[in-house]
């Protein structure tokens, strides 16, 4: 997808993929040239305008490549993103590869933006309206939670509303993982226990026939569908849980990006 768009000189246009070109038109205005080279859910396709600034910085992914990282900003707010980027981002990143593989858009951007509204997983474009505020398990969940879309609902897409919990449960259950991950058992714990409280369990998380966005996106598919995937991981144990969560992943990039086939196999 080409995403062009002019608008007044002193704004800026942040949207998905690559900045290709940035021009000066007359009348005052300037045109942003975005394209997005790889396959996206048109849902995921984000325009955002406003008095940005663009932090830019480099991560580098597990299986070696330099990742460009983007994070459009309000000017007052500057400080705050790249303490986000240094302090929550690339730890979550280093987590997120170790147990998944690598990230799956390395060849455009990882990216965030500042949002008035709370979060979306836009591709490559997170939506992020947290007012970066720290978390009492003391990283930021809604980064963590919107960058594990990147993986589980912008690679692996649900062909259904039905299965709309594929998306969230996993989303969900990567923050207690994390917890696991950074902190122990007793975080973890504490992180399920406290999903389930939330739990209504009044319906399946897969509901039948036809579903509008509104039916399909209730709040169990969160937790419910973490707890799903929690008792797998319990009934086949760890390696094969994550095995076969990698691999599945590891099917979609190679039909995504064959070019870069190898650096993704050794992450098995």
């Amino acid at each position: 997808m080409r995403i062009r768009v002019t608008v007044p000189t002193g704004l800026h246009v942040a949207s998905n993929g690559v900045l290709k070109n940035v021009t000066v038109l007359q009348n005052k205005t300037t045109e942003f040239d975005w394209f997005l080279s790889e396959p996206a859910s048109d849902y995921n396709i984000a325009l955002n305008i406003g008095p940005f600034e663009r932090i830019q910085q480099q991560y580098t992914s597990i299986n070696g490549t330099d990742i460009l990282v983007e994070f459009w900003v309000l000017p007052e707010n500057r400080q705050k993103a790249s303490n986000l980027l240094s302090n929550d981002v690339y730890q979550q990143m280093a987590f997120f590869e170790s147990v998944l593989g690598p990230f799956p858009w390395g060849q455009q951007k990882l990216g965030f933006l500042e949002t008035p509204h709370l979060g979306m997983e836009h591709q490559t474009i997170n939506a992020y309206g947290k007012g970066y505020t720290r978390d009492p398990s003391s990283y930021d969940w809604l980064i963590q939670h919107e960058l594990a879309h990147e993986w589980f609902g912008n690679l692996m897409t649900y062909e259904q509303l039905n299965d709309a919990w594929l998306h969230e449960g996993f989303g969900f259950y990567m923050q207690p993982t994390y917890s696991l991950y950074t902190f122990g058992e007793a975080a973890y714990n504490h992180a399920m226990y406290k999903a389930y409280l939330g739990i209504k369990n009044c319906q399946p998380i897969v509901k039948k026939g036809e579903l509008s966005s509104k039916e399909a996106f209730n709040s169990d598919i969160y937790g419910k569908g973490g707890w799903t995937l929690h008792t797998l991981r319990w009934l086949i144990g760890d390696e094969l849980f994550w095995q076969a969560t990698r691999s599945s992943l590891l099917i979609l990039l190679i039909t995504l990006q064959k070019k870069t086939i190898t650096g993704y196999l050794m992450c098995i």
